[in-house]
Order: structure tokens, then C-alpha cells, then sequence
């Protein structure tokens, strides 16, 4: 599942992590014991090792539940679908990846580093994203060069028509192919911000 997401074949991605959240979650452990203290709702979402799927379709997860070993690969994944990249701090890179049937995304007090006076610092970015529709993004500290990478989209021509559409002080707009998408390749919308950004609204409706 990372290994697609990584790769932009969000044909695969897509079912894939449809799979890991099935895989991950157990409606039976929506109970609790009050008189107990028990509170077992705390482990619907859970990883397994693995799954045991039957001929008729039915499964039931098997091996460790909750093994660091299983969890990180799930976690590497969905954090590869935040795609919050601070290898370079003084350009922050975000690259939301939402194959289908997910249709949005929202990130919650990330942490990224900046340049700072004395060094490197800690600033903190929340976004939310709905394909299609709008991306926003704040962070606590002056971002100095921020780029979003929007999408995926069938076509060229359609990337061309939303690119028109944004317009905004200091934006920079460019398209690019990368991985597929239903079939065909996929194209991506990068925006680029400069200049001490704190807020950013894209408004994807052309």
C-alpha cells in the first residue's frame, strides 16, 4: 500500500487501503464494562498480522493484534496519504494522496521544520482537502516557500482549465504526470506559494 501511494499508482492505492481499514477495524469491541473500568471501544481500530480470507468471502483477522512490527507499515501508508514533507525546511512540500473512494483528508496540528534564527524550529500546519472542491492550510510560523501538490485528475486538458482558474498574489501553478489513474496516467496540480505563508486557500472549481 505505501510502495503505491509512494508511486502515484492510485489505481492500486485505492483498494488497497480499503482493505487495510476493513482489515483494521472490529465492530464486536464496541462495548464497554463500567463496572469494570473496561472500556474495549478503544480497540476497534487495531492492525493485525494479517487476515484469513475465507471462499465465501468472510474473514477473521489472525496472529499478534497490535504488534509495532504489523502497525508501521500501516501507519507509513497513511501518513504517505497526509504527504507532509519537511526534507528541505526552507520549502515545505504537502502532496495529499486520495485515490478512490476517498474524497478527502484532513491533517490536524502536523509538525514541520522551519529555518530559524538559531537554527531549525518547530512549527505546527493543519489542512484539509476535499478532491475537487478547495484546499486550506495554516501554519503557526511563516512558511518561506510552500508548494501543494493537488489531485489526481484523468486529464491534461482538465488540469489545464483548473490551472486558469487560480489565481492569487505570490501563486504559481504547474502540471505534471505521475502514476495513474482509472486506467490512464495521472496528472497533478502543483501550486507553489512564496513569501511567509501562514494561509493558503485554493478554490478548485473552475
Amino acid at each position: 500500500t505505501h510502495a503505491s501511494l509512494v508511486l502515484d499508482e492510485m489505481d492500486d492505492a485505492g483498494p488497497l487501503l480499503v482493505n487495510l481499514a476493513k482489515y483494521s477495524y472490529d465492530k464486536n469491541m464496541d462495548f464497554t464494562y463500567p463496572n469494570r473500568g473496561n472500556d474495549w471501544r478503544r480497540w476497534m481500530w487495531i492492525v493485525p498480522e494479517g487476515a484469513n480470507i475465507l471462499p465465501d468471502g468472510s474473514w477473521h483477522r489472525i496472529n499478534d493484534l497490535s504488534n509495532g512490527a504489523n502497525q508501521g507499515p500501516a501507519m507509513h501508508a497513511l501518513e504517505a496519504c497526509a504527504g507532509v514533507d519537511d526534507t528541505d525546511p526552507s520549502h515545505i512540500r504537502i502532496m495529499p494522496r486520495l485515490p478512490d473512494p476517498i474524497r478527502g483528508i484532513e491533517v490536524d496540528n502536523h509538525f514541520v521544520l522551519l529555518p530559524g534564527v538559531d537554527g531549525l524550529q518547530k512549527a505546527r500546519i493543519s489542512y484539509r482537502y476535499e478532491k475537487g472542491s478547495a484546499f486550506s492550510l495554516t501554519s503557526d510560523r511563516d512558511i518561506p516557500l510552500l508548494s501543494v501538490r493537488l489531485g489526481p485528475y484523468e486529464s491534461r486538458e482538465e488540469m489545464s482549465r483548473l490551472k486558469e482558474s487560480i489565481h492569487g498574489k505570490g501563486l504559481g501553478c504547474r502540471v505534471v504526470s505521475s502514476g495513474t489513474y482509472k486506467g490512464k496516467a495521472a496528472w497533478w496540480l502543483w501550486v507553489d506559494a512564496s513569501g511567509a505563508v501562514r494561509e493558503l486557500d485554493i478554490s478548485l472549481k473552475d
